[in-house]
């Protein structure tokens, strides 16, 4: 098996169909496979459409609700694939992205993820520039989204998506965090590679500031002394650190004022 997908689903019936369609056909001549796991549903028609996936062959697992970590992490123990791929119910792959990341990873052996820039749709429209990796950057905010194509070993040598995060949402940003100090090579597809669905209750629009930086102290806490050694190898010195906008992290970490 080449690639796993793996789709968490929670009261997103009305959608998943198009995620699937989204995969089954740009999927090309890849051999793949989809779990689908049913995070504690508790709407009628979800449940009614899980009933109809499974019916239909489609692989579905049924959790009580834990969480998106907790069924990201279910879905990819049970996947066979040589590659992953998370996608949310309420999106969709674009065209030839599939096939185009898995010949990255295939001629690339060094490289560990492929991602790329999301469309947004629905509430809000238009691309996200997104660039290449960028430690510092993404130390701040998480601009890459769990939509990559990845080596089973990354979430392995991980230990999977973190589930013991303080509020909603994040994490994929500690799991790329995380990942990248413990030397996972990252490369950018510069193209539009999904479409996320933007609404009322997406990630983007629910999870409140409070939330995230509750999330980004634990982050930073978490791995505080992997990050302070990245920092210095990046910066050399922390004085560095006190004259720009890495002072608040190298704070926290450290719990010093600089």
């Amino acid at each position: 098996m080449k690639v796993s997908v793996v789709i968490p689903c929670f009261n997103h019936g009305q959608y998943i169909q198009e995620a699937l369609q989204s995969v089954e056909c740009n999927v090309g001549n890849i051999p793949y496979e989809i779990i689908i796991v049913d995070d504690g549903s508790t709407d009628a028609h979800t449940l009614m459409v899980m009933d109809v996936l499974e019916q239909g062959g489609y692989t579905v697992i049924r959790q009580t609700n834990q969480g998106l970590a907790a069924a990201r992490n279910v879905g990819i123990s049970l996947a066979r694939g040589k590659y992953i791929i998370p996608l949310d119910s309420d999106n969709k792959l674009h065209s030839n992205y599939l096939t185009k990341a898995v010949q990255l990873l295939d001629d690339n052996h060094e490289v560990e993820v492929v991602y790329g820039k999301p469309m947004f749709f629905g509430e809000e429209t238009g691309l996200r520039e997104v660039g290449e990796y960028d430690f510092f950057k993404i130390i701040q905010c998480n601009y890459i989204d769990a939509c990559a194509l990845f080596r089973r070993e990354v979430w392995q040598k991980v230990g999977g998506y973190d589930g013991a995060m303080p509020a909603m949402g994040n994490e994929d940003w500690e799991f790329w965090i995380h990942s990248f100090l413990l030397g996972t090579k990252f490369m950018y597809l510069n193209e539009i590679c999904f479409y996320y669905r933007v609404s009322p209750n997406s990630m983007s629009v629910s999870v409140t500031r409070p939330g995230f930086e509750q999330n980004k102290t634990y982050i930073y806490t978490k791995h505080g002394s992997a990050l302070i050694k990245r920092l210095l190898d990046e910066l050399h010195t922390l004085d560095y650190i006190r004259k720009n906008k890495f002072r608040t992290v190298a704070k926290i970490i450290l719990g010093v004022n600089l």
